[in-house]
């Protein structure tokens, strides 16, 4: 599993380090992990400001893929778009390799839906960071 690297500048809203099986629809504004109140976080006693930028890590069974959307639609395996895995996204990673999708601002996270194709048991972790421009 692709563990984080956290760039310096950067200030972490929220994350989930424990991973997610997305074998059901899973939606990352409801998990406990997800603030509700993210985009107003402190950090070192400011309000962070910028674009939030989510790091979601799939880690593949080595049969199937993903797909999600940002505009809160339930993808399905002919609805929304395809992680990109393997080449071009053609072929899913081997089985326990993993590939990263970086999606960002605030709305498209907010409203990002995500599900294993044919039900599959693909595992996730995550992290939001924000640019700190204060």
């Amino acid at each position: 599993m692709s563990r984080a690297v956290y760039e310096a500048g950067k200030v972490i809203l929220a994350e989930k380090n424990s991973t997610v099986d997305i074998s059901t629809l899973y939606t990352i504004a409801n998990d406990a992990a997800f603030p509700t109140k993210w985009t107003g976080t402190t950090a070192n006693g400011a309000v962070a400001a910028g674009t939030p930028v989510l790091h979601m890590f799939f880690e593949w069974d080595g049969t199937d893929g993903a797909m999600y959307t940002l505009d809160g639609t339930t993808p399905d395996n002919t609805t929304g778009m395809m992680v990109m895995a393997g080449t071009m996204g053609v072929s899913v990673g081997a089985a326990g390799t993993s590939n990263e999708l970086v999606i960002r601002g605030q709305t498209p996270i907010t409203n990002l839906l995500v599900i294993a194709m044919a039900g599959a048991s693909i595992l996730v972790t995550w992290y939001i960071e924000i640019d700190d421009n204060r």
